[in-house]
């Protein structure tokens, strides 16, 4: 991460869970408080419930996605040390110090999955760690046990925050990645993306993670028929692969809350 402010925040207490679908709101300083809250079981595994992690956020502060961009740390979850894999809703695209970012303000839902069984015993502790950020950085951590499972219902906030995650069941959009080529020397290489049936082609937005060392900032976008071309240049540091033979993970953003998620 880029030369930033950063203060430590030792808040790594446990919250007591309440009777009920959530814990009581942990408050991390003026800039955030959170809890944990839960549903039902998951669609066709009844061994499996959601729950997720909730943050609001004071005016001004923003907390990141899986991949923060050129500043910030992710959302991690951990549950009795073992981390675990986090439903991210859609990110914000946004600026720090400068710095191209993702995340989420005022406020965002990530849910996961825990084992059932899991929340019958008493020695459940779910770990989380995230950073907020606005004129300086934060990192903070915290410990809480689950909500009691027999207390669940279906909670409508995480239906929504669910539906605003990225599919990676493509049958189910109305729009695709078509093609994907990479151009130009290692080093200085753009990635050309075409995707077919956005409508809403001056809020559509696409975002690329791929090699560690290596940052994807978006060129320019054009509309061509049914079509949106996207240019995104890269950077890097260090050992700069030949993105020719790495893996990217392509995010394409509607414009009107859906999103897919696709590897090439």
């Amino acid at each position: 991460m880029n030369k930033i402010i950063i203060f430590f925040v030792g808040l790594c207490v446990i919250s007591t869970a309440t009777h009920a679908k959530e814990t009581e709101w942990v408050s991390h300083g003026q800039e955030a408080k959170t809890r944990l809250i839960g549903t039902k079981p998951v669609a066709g595994n009844a061994g499996l419930v959601w729950l997720a992690w909730e943050a609001e956020l004071q005016n001004g502060w923003k907390t990141y996605w899986r991949s923060p961009g050129e500043a910030g740390l992710p959302v991690i979850v951990k549950i009795n040390d073992v981390e675990k894999e986090l439903a991210y809703p859609i990110p914000e695209r946004f600026e720090l110090f400068g710095l191209q970012t993702y995340g989420y303000s005022k406020k965002v839902i990530i849910p996961f999955q825990i084992e059932a069984e899991a929340l019958k015993r008493g020695d459940t502790e779910i770990h989380v760690s995230f950073m907020v950020c606005k004129d300086i950085c934060i990192p903070i951590e915290h410990t809480f046990q689950p909500p009691q499972k027999d207390k669940f219902d279906y909670d409508l906030k995480i239906a929504s925050w669910l539906s605003k995650v990225p599919m990676t069941s493509l049958e189910e959009s109305k729009f695709k990645v078509m093609s994907h080529k990479i151009i130009g020397p290692v080093g200085k290489q753009r990635v050309i993306i075409d995707v077919k049936g956005l409508e809403a082609y001056q809020q559509a937005d696409l975002l690329i993670e791929g090699p560690a060392t290596m940052m994807f900032i978006p060129a320019g976008k054009t509309s061509k028929g049914d079509f949106v071309r996207f240019v995104v240049k890269t950077s890097g540091m260090g050992d700069i692969p030949d993105l020719k033979n790495e893996k990217l993970r392509i995010t394409v953003i509607d414009g009107n809350g859906k999103a897919i998620d696709v590897s090439r």
